[in-house]
């Protein structure tokens, strides 16, 4: 045989070879579901680590604002009363302090202006995130406010 044409034939096996692997690993689905799978995994786990790290933070709000109306009427009352308004401030944070509990974050900020016998509340707390910290979010931040119009 000439050599021209066994290279020639030899070319023709090898490509033939090729296409028949190209053909096999285009035909092959095998790892698609796992790679699919892994691919979507990441924005899986912070989409349900968002709505964890929303809920909690909304847990947080709602136990703040609850607290605060409580210390707000205590507030009001106190000023009824007649106790002045540094004593009856205090009276509302011990208040605020015991319906909030010890397991809650320490870091929150309050006010209680008085005008009168109108007792306004206001709170403000930054409240961790849980996984929502590997995109940087590391917090929310919430508040509440309530107001009094105590009368005798």
């Amino acid at each position: 045989m000439a050599p021209h044409i066994s290279s020639w034939l030899a070319t023709g096996r090898l490509v033939s070879s090729a296409l028949c692997v190209a053909e096999r690993f285009r035909k092959d689905r095998s790892g698609t579901v796992a790679l699919l799978f892994g691919l979507t995994l990441i924005p899986i786990i912070l989409a349900v680590g968002g709505a964890i790290d929303y809920a909690n933070a909304n847990h947080m709000r709602a136990k703040l604002q609850n607290a605060l109306d409580s210390a707000a009427f205590a507030v009001g009352r106190e000023v009824v009363g007649g106790t002045d308004a540094g004593a009856a401030r205090q009276v509302g944070m011990d208040i605020l302090i015991a319906n909030l509990g010890p397991g809650f974050p320490s870091d929150y900020a309050v006010n209680f202006a008085i005008d009168g016998t109108r007792v306004t509340g206001t709170a403000s707390l930054n409240v961790p995130t849980y996984l929502l910290g590997i995109i940087g979010k590391d917090h929310f931040n919430i508040g509440a406010t309530t107001t009094v119009n105590a009368s005798r």
